[in-house]
This record gives structure tokens, C-alpha cells and sequence, in this order.
């Protein structure tokens, strides 16, 4: 009765800290257990920033023949890689993903898709096509973007629920630190396939490990609690 006591307490010390914690979710129990039954929204790069960049340099006053020949060489090699990629980490995802159902969409997309409620033609196909999606339930969906861990600053791919709130604080998230593309290089297609296929099929056993550890622990922590 006592520990059960102690344990009630520690329970309500840590939502506590997590209700302190605005812009994360600590309590990663219910999340992942959310998650399992639920969709997962990958949104792919679109670097639309440094592309409107270029476009916005080439039509400068100033900007020659020779400049403008150039700007279009340097977008070129941009879509061209962050094509590729893409299409790796989709291709990726359909083989070694099995933890939930996905769905993906530009990061440039993702204001307008939440603005219509998760649906419309921002989806996209293994080409990198948009195509029509039936509405997706926002309580029924998570999302995968690529951003920079907060305490660290590396470059990550996290998951947020449909609201905006990081899922931090031990969650599974893929790292990039031991893969550095060059946007003004185009990569290697065997490369880029074989660190996205690492990274989404480890992903995947990460997610289903930490699921399972908190099914086994919610099941102690009821055992716990119908001792009281």
C-alpha cells in the first residue's frame, strides 16, 4: 500500500514536469501507443527557400547571360538530388516501414494541408506526383519532418503530432549526423539508397521496440495500480 502509495506520487510529479515542458511531449507512452493505429505524414524536402533564392537572384537587374546560365545549372543539381533522395526515402519507407500507415507530402505543403483539414492533391506518389487524398482524421495522424534536435542542434528527421507539439525526450527519430548530402553535388543514387535504407528500416525496429517496452510497462503499472 505504501509503494503504491510512492508510485501514485512519482505519476503525478511526472506530468507535472510535462505540462512545465511547452512545445514537447514527454509522456511518450500514449504517443507511441497512438501512433501504432495511426497515420504517419512524411514530409519530403522541397527546399522551396534556397530554390525561390535562385530564381529571385536570377532575375536581378544585374544578373547576366552568363550569371542566369549558372543560377540554372545550380537549381538543376538542386532538384535533381533532392529528387533522388526522395524518391529513396520513399521507396525506403514501403519496404522497411512496417510500423504504421504513411502518406507523403512536401514540407512546403504542410500549412496548406493542415489549413484543409488533411486532405486535397498534396500527397504524393513513388514518381513525386501530387495526387488526391481522402481526408485524414488530425486526431489520427502523426507527423515525420526533417528539423534540428533541440538540445543538440543535429540535423534529425522527428515526429510531431498533427498540432505541432515535438514528440522529444527519447522518442525514436532518424539522425543524420553520419550522412551529409551536398545539394551542389549531385550524390551517388547506390549512396543515398543504402543511408536511407539504414535509416528507415532501424527507424521501424526502434519504434516497434519502444512499443512494445510500453505495453509491458503499462501492463506492470496497472498491476501496480489495482494493488492499491
Amino acid at each position: 500500500m505504501k509503494w503504491g502509495f510512492y508510485y501514485l506520487i512519482n505519476i503525478l510529479g511526472l506530468v507535472q514536469i510535462c505540462a512545465q515542458n511547452k512545445g514537447t511531449v514527454s509522456m511518450d507512452g500514449p504517443s507511441i501507443l497512438k501512433l501504432k493505429n495511426s497515420t504517419l505524414l512524411v514530409c519530403l524536402e522541397s527546399h522551396q527557400n534556397k530554390l525561390s533564392h535562385y530564381k529571385k537572384a536570377a532575375s536581378a537587374s544585374d544578373c547576366n547571360a552568363k550569371c542566369k546560365q549558372k543560377i540554372a545549372e545550380n537549381i538543376a543539381e538542386i532538384e535533381t538530388s533532392r529528387d533522388l533522395f526522395n524518391k529513396a526515402f520513399i521507396k525506403a519507407f514501403k519496404n522497411y516501414y512496417k510500423f504504421n500507415s504513411y502518406v507523403f507530402c512536401y514540407d512546403m505543403n504542410l500549412a496548406e494541408l493542415k489549413l484543409n483539414q488533411f486532405k486535397g492533391t498534396y500527397f504524393l506518389n513513388d514518381s513525386l506526383i501530387s495526387e488526391s487524398q481522402s481526408k485524414i482524421n488530425p486526431d489520427s495522424l502523426f507527423i515525420l519532418f526533417k528539423t534540428t534536435t533541440p538540445n543538440g542542434g543535429s540535423e534529425a528527421w522527428m515526429f510531431q503530432t498533427s498540432d505541432g507539439i515535438l514528440l522529444d525526450h527519447g522518442f525514436p527519430f532518424i539522425n543524420e549526423n553520419n550522412f551529409k548530402s551536398n545539394l551542389t553535388r549531385i550524390a551517388s543514387t547506390d549512396h543515398i539508397q543504402k543511408n536511407v535504407k539504414n535509416w528507415v528500416r532501424n527507424l521501424n525496429k526502434d519504434l516497434t521496440k519502444y512499443y512494445y517496452k510500453i505495453q509491458s510497462k503499462r501492463a506492470d503499472g496497472a498491476y501496480e495500480f489495482e494493488k492499491l
